[in-house]
């Protein structure tokens, strides 16, 4: 292999091939074990706490310090691990969707871009928004990470601000976006179902409460 092939870093990041496989990492919280954090809080915090699934203590397997009553009985606090993970895995992964559009800005300038990048571009985007509307979903009012989000400036929106601005990311983006079979990524099929299923309850995420009677 000739060694000025991959002689420093910046040859690597303006590879094309590397935005490509960059963009993996925004999947990351879904792959492998990694896939435990979506387990154990949306998956749990949407599923275990129905009777549509129960975690049985089978003598000191499945306890999890009491995790499984605690959600399925609605007995659960702030710092329950699956209301903590629930959280952690959908804004960590708008984090590393907004580092991936970070990367793109320091190695590619600002847009417009190659029909190639703006596609990546695009998949970030709707990948976010995916992850905000997990969020969304379960938490109900949420700050929006843009990708300008600090500890110092965060602000909790309304849940029907929330629904719109994820639903504009999607429709906006979604052109760009593959439209070839592209298993495990954000395709223009993929983003579609997307829309399909949030479309489906947005009667709920435009209520003020979703205790509100229906409108």
């Amino acid at each position: 292999v000739s060694q000025s092939r991959y002689s420093s870093a910046t040859n690597t990041q303006t590879n094309p091939g590397m935005f490509k496989n960059k963009i993996t990492d925004a999947y990351l919280g879904m792959v492998g074990e990694r896939g435990y954090v979506y387990r154990e809080g949306y998956w749990n915090m949407q599923t275990g706490t129905t009777d549509e699934a129960i975690a049985p203590t089978r003598g000191s397997h499945w306890y999890d310090n009491g995790v499984h009553i605690a959600m399925h009985q609605h007995t659960w606090a702030y710092n329950t691990r699956d209301i903590q993970n629930g959280w952690s895995f959908a804004f960590n992964g708008s984090l590393r969707a907004n580092e991936f559009l970070k990367f793109i800005k320091a190695n590619k300038g600002e847009p417009p871009y190659d029909a190639a990048t703006t596609a990546l571009v695009s998949e970030a985007k709707v990948l976010r928004a995916f992850y905000h509307y997990l969020a969304m979903e379960i938490y109900g009012n949420i700050p929006i990470d843009s990708g300008t989000l600090t500890t110092e400036n965060v602000v909790q929106r309304n849940r029907a601000d929330v629904y719109e601005w994820i639903v504009d990311e999607i429709t906006k983006n979604l052109p760009n976006l593959q439209n070839t079979h592209n298993y495990g990524r954000f395709t223009q099929p993929a983003a579609y179902a997307l829309l399909a299923r949030i479309y489906l309850n947005a009667e709920v995420y435009k209520r003020a409460r979703v205790s509100d009677p229906k409108e």
